[in-house]
């Protein structure tokens, strides 16, 4: 099975909607802790939502990342 071909606009709205569907699960209270380690360091779900949606370094590698973990889809460009 090959990998669906998508945009980098279309791989950042993945991210998102994954990060947000994950941070609603989890109680109100764990909401800000520090989750997910990624570049040398660790970030809150909202932190790094944040940076997702800023487009900054961080978030466009974590974009990346992430649809490349999912194995079913390939970022075009």
């Amino acid at each position: 099975m090959s990998a669906t071909e998508i945009t980098f606009s279309e791989a950042q709205r993945l991210t998102e909607d994954y990060l947000t569907s994950w941070m609603n699960q989890l109680p109100y209270a764990q909401r800000s802790a520090p989750v997910i380690v990624f570049d040398n360091r660790t970030w809150s779900i909202p932190e790094m939502r944040g940076q997702v949606q800023m487009g900054t370094s961080v978030g466009t590698r974590y974009v990346n990342f992430y649809v490349k973990s999912l194995k079913r889809y390939v970022i075009a460009g």
